[in-house]
Formats: C-alpha cells, sequence, structure tokens
C-alpha cells in the first residue's frame, strides 16, 4: 500500500517557504543571494533533517508492530501450520467471521515477521512492503477469510528473535500463535492441550534439557496442572481421534477420562469379558407302577420328587446309582452332587 509524505510535514515545508525572508540590522531587507539564500538553505536542511527523522520512526514503528500493513494473501506463507481442528474452514465459525469481514471489514490484524530476519522497510515509504515474504503467526481464519474474498489482509510485524536458530523460531512463533489464541478464548480443551504439548515439545528441542512442569507453565502463562495432561493428550493424540467421534468437542473431563482409558490399557482397546454359557434348563415327568416321578434341572442342578415313596437309604442309593450312570458324562472333572427333595 503505497504511502505519501504526511500532509503535516508538507504543511511545514511550504509554511515556511512562504514566510518572509529575515531582515538585516537596521530594518533593510537582507541581498537576494545573501542572508536570504543562507536562511532557505538552512530551512530545507531542517526539513530534510525532520523527514529523515520521521521515516525512520516510521521504519522502527513498522518492525515494532505499532503500524500496520496491507499485504496480499499470497505475501503470507503459513510454515507453522494450524492448531485447530482440520476442518475448521467448514465450521459455521469461520463462515461467520468471512461474512462480517465480507460486510465490515478485518478488524484485528494478523501477526507475522519477515521471512527475511534481515529485511528493513523502504525509508521512503516504509509502509510499502510489497514483493516481500512474511510467515504467518496467528491469525490464520482471517487470513483465510481475505483469501476466499480476495482482499488484502491487514498485519503487523512481531519482531522475531535476534540470532535465533530455526528450533528457537519454531518455539517462539507456537508461543506467539498459542498466546494470541488465549487472549481470544478461541480454542476448544483438545485444540488448547494440543497447542501447549507442541510448544512443550518444541521448548525441548532448544534447552539442554527438558522444562519442569513448572517451569515450563510459568512461561507461557498456564497453569502447571495442564502440562502434564497437555502432553499425555499429544503422545495420544491419533488413539483420541481414532476412538471418539467428536474429539474437538469434548471437555476437559470428557479428555481426562479418554487418557486414563487409553494409557490404562496401553493404547489398545479394552479385551471382552468371555461370555457366559447360558444355563441349561428342563424337566421330565415318567409315570410307572402307579407312581409318578418328576425331575427339574436348573442351573446344573437336578430336583426329583417322587410320591408314595415305600423305600429305604440303601434303595434311595440304588436308585441314584443308576440315574447318575443313565446321565451323558459331559463335565467328568466337575464333581457334583443330585439333590433329592
Amino acid at each position: 500500500m503505497k504511502r505519501s509524505i504526511p500532509r503535516s510535514v508538507l504543511e511545514q515545508m511550504q509554511a515556511k517557504r512562504r514566510e518572509p525572508e529575515p531582515e538585516e540590522e537596521g530594518g533593510e531587507a537582507s541581498t537576494p543571494g545573501r542572508m536570504g539564500g543562507a536562511w532557505k538553505a538552512g530551512a530545507m536542511a531542517q526539513v530534510e533533517g525532520d523527514l529523515t527523522q520521521l521515516r525512520g520512526d516510521m521504519v522502527a514503528a513498522v518492525l515494532s508492530g505499532q503500524r500496520e500493513l496491507s499485504l496480499a494473501t499470497d505475501q503470507i506463507d503459513d510454515p507453522l501450520g494450524s492448531d485447530r481442528r482440520p476442518d475448521w474452514e467448514g465450521t459455521e465459525a469461520f463462515t461467520a467471521l468471512k461474512d462480517s469481514i465480507a460486510a465490515n471489514g478485518q478488524d484485528v490484524p494478523v501477526q507475522v515477521w519477515p521471512a527475511d530476519p534481515s529485511w528493513q522497510p523502504d525509508p521512503r515509504d516504509p509502509l510499502d512492503a510489497s514483493g516481500q515474504r512474511f510467515n504467518l503467526l496467528s491469525g490464520r481464519r482471517r487470513s483465510a477469510a481475505c483469501s476466499a474474498l480476495g482482499k488484502p489482509v491487514r498485519a503487523v510485524i512481531m519482531p522475531p528473535p535476534a540470532g535465533a536458530s530455526e528450533a528457537e523460531n519454531r518455539f517462539a512463533m507456537m508461543f506467539h500463535r498459542f498466546r494470541e489464541n488465549e487472549a481470544r478464548e478461541d480454542l476448544s480443551p483438545f485444540e488448547r492441550l494440543i497447542s501447549i504439548g507442541e510448544i512443550y515439545e518444541a521448548l525441548t528441542d532448544v534447552e539442554d534439557s527438558p522444562p519442569t512442569a513448572v517451569a515450563f507453565a510459568t512461561r507461557i502463562g498456564v497453569h502447571e496442572s495442564l502440562v502434564s495432561r497437555a502432553r499425555a493428550v499429544l503422545r495420544n493424540k491419533d488413539a483420541i481421534l481414532n476412538m471418539f467421534k467428536t474429539p474437538y468437542d469434548m471437555s476437559f473431563r470428557a479428555l481426562q477420562d479418554a487418557l486414563a482409558q487409553i494409557e490404562g490399557q496401553g493404547g489398545k482397546p479394552a479385551k471382552k469379558k468371555p461370555a457366559k454359557s447360558k444355563a441349561k434348563t428342563g424337566k421330565a415327568e415318567i409315570s410307572q407302577g402307579g407312581r409318578t416321578l418328576k425331575a427339574t434341572l436348573k442351573d446344573k442342578t437336578v430336583t426329583i420328587r417322587l410320591s408314595h415313596v415305600d423305600a429305604d437309604e440303601a434303595d434311595l442309593k440304588k436308585a441314584l446309582a443308576k440315574f447318575a450312570s443313565a446321565l451323558p458324562n459331559r463335565n467328568a472333572k466337575k464333581k457334583g452332587t443330585p439333590i433329592v427333595d
């Protein structure tokens, strides 16, 4: 976006040009080419100095994120990727955001930093960043909405760490992305925990030893209880996505229960208990010699009823022996004793 020199500076220059030349002592006007020329040269030098200072201040303001840039969407790269659900561009929330930008414009600028850490705005026009490339830190939905609408993107620069390594830059980018989403309360519990877990992993690539939960939580501004949970969710991300239909809609409590289920099973599906065999039941009745014998089978127990029995204990044992020998011997290893009423 081209910007001219501020009107106030031009007006100051024109005003100084219109001022009458100073008179010499004694009230005589200065001779052309003498005092008047020197005064003009001094005034112009002062104006040029003011412009140089103004441009320098504007360059510093651009690089520190105090002045916005207008960027084409194809100038913005996204090496980090989104920390949102994969289908976020198809959600109602994104459609509503796109409609809002179409009707009212982009309210909040996205955050970027130069792909070339040594890039400096042109002092002659510090707000013109055409031809330069930038890495997106936060505001993916706004950038995507502007791209879909064919609109330029309002952006501010977040200065990258000076002399940082690739791993340090990645951690800083993740932290900027998370901090803005935290401020907007714009992440679901699953997205938030995944993001925290990714930042922790990025920090372990920067430091010599893994940070403690307390130190890490303090550094990014979250409660320490979230750190271990976030690492566990990231570690079991694929299992959660495979086991649950709507993980992005799950509450913190539901995610905690899911982790207990997954990690308690070592990540394996729960084994089904063998189904109990259905109990066999049956009834039998026989009449012989004017007597009726009834037998009932239930849960491997046989109950026999016989009316008008004229027998002693020895007779009863003989009858039971014949009864037992008549039954199939399927459970030879299991001993059971028939019960007689």
